[in-house]
């Protein structure tokens, strides 16, 4: 098959779309606006008319754009000159889209790329000044600043090197909790054979009570 063929078999049920739309419109602004220009251009040229009533609701539901989305895409391609509003019309009365083909491209791409150039000076612009005009040492939250000092210096235990994370020291304050657990009914355990070994265990459980209490250990 011969691109004539190709061509003429694609056609009959097709919507023609302008190679300045995918050259370059569609690498110059957002595919959800994208989306909008070519739901109206599918609703007009490809029904062979230049303008159709195009309620929200169809739009939103052909673009699967929430209505916001919708009005300032619309808004977008009405400030371009491709789209513009042809009355009211209807049985709900909504709003008639003309698509307009005699659109100048060289002034369309030079008003892109000037937006596009000014919204990256704007962002870098607000970045920059972000960073420069905060005097040295202004904004900074001394007491969290210490008190994520004091949490760090904090995280150490007996038998531990270092500093450790928070993670790390709840499992190790956990598992020495057990181990003095253990150790302490192993003392009581042991101290089975002296008179007084009641009371002994007792005291140890009761000391290591008062530990978990106070917060030493947790």
């Amino acid at each position: 098959m011969d691109a004539h063929s190709v061509r003429a078999s694609v056609l009959p049920k097709s919507t023609p779309v302008p190679n300045f739309f995918l050259d370059v419109l569609m690498p110059r602004v957002p595919p959800r606006d994208f989306a909008v220009l070519l739901f109206a251009w599918r609703k007009t040229i490809g029904w062979n008319k230049l303008e159709e009533c195009l309620p929200l609701s169809q739009i939103q539901k052909g673009t699967g754009l929430c209505r916001s989305r919708v009005l300032r895409a619309l808004r977008f391609w009405e400030s371009l000159g491709l789209l513009g509003r042809a009355g009211r019309g209807g049985p709900w009365g909504a709003t008639c889209w003309r698509v307009n083909v005699d659109y100048d491209r060289q002034a369309i791409a030079a008003r892109l790329d000037g937006l596009g150039s000014t919204a990256n000076r704007s962002a870098a612009a607000t970045t920059t000044g972000s960073e420069t005009s905060r005097p040295p040492g202004s904004g900074m939250d001394t007491q969290k600043g210490s008190i994520q000092k004091e949490k760090k210096e904090a995280f150490h235990l007996p038998g531990y090197s270092g500093p450790m994370k928070p993670e790390a020291y709840d499992r190790a304050r956990r598992r020495m909790m057990r181990e003095q657990f253990k150790a302490a009914c192993r003392s009581a355990a042991n101290a089975r054979q002296r008179p007084d070994w009641r009371e002994t265990s007792l005291n140890q459980l009761l000391s290591l009570a008062s530990d978990l209490t106070t917060g030493r250990i947790r």
